[in-house]
């Protein structure tokens, strides 16, 4: 995972009125990097819309994505801390202040990819790191010591 997260793709103490403004803001990341087509960014959008038990996949935890392989050029991941949680529509784990957007190019990456991420959303510590990280350096150092 520290692979496909470096510090380009990591934003704190973002402010976002809406999930669909929080998930623009983390592809928006995956965007300048030229991993993903701005076109993912609805996509992902879309997703959440359609399926947000699909996304929402622990408290606080958003994992936006949308079909591999379409719009996204490389695997990639971004990570975006929320100043104030907003709601994804899905009650049993909202609000959300943690949105990770995930692109990716086929099966077998999207499984490495979430596999990599649950080692760190199954460890409150250091999940509880990241949500309280108050800079990019914080949480490099939080995804970087696991790997």
């Amino acid at each position: 995972m520290a692979a496909l997260i470096d510090s380009s793709r990591i934003a704190v103490n973002v402010e976002a009125a809406d999930f669909g403004e929080a998930i623009a803001k983390g592809g928006e990341l995956l965007v300048r990097s030229g991993s993903v087509h701005r076109e993912y960014i609805n996509d992902m959008i879309a997703h959440t819309k359609q399926y947000p038990s699909d996304v929402v996949v622990t408290p606080q935890v958003a994992l936006a994505h949308a079909s591999s392989g379409v719009n996204v050029s490389e695997v990639c991941m971004s990570l975006v801390v929320l100043k104030h949680a907003v709601p994804f529509g899905y009650a049993k784990f909202d609000p959300v202040r943690l949105v990770v957007c995930l692109g990716t190019v086929d099966k077998e990456s999207h499984e490495k990819a979430i596999g990599d991420l649950l080692k760190i959303l199954e460890n409150k510590c250091l999940l509880e790191n990241i949500l309280n990280a108050d800079s990019v350096k914080n949480i490099l150092l939080t995804i970087n010591g696991i790997w």
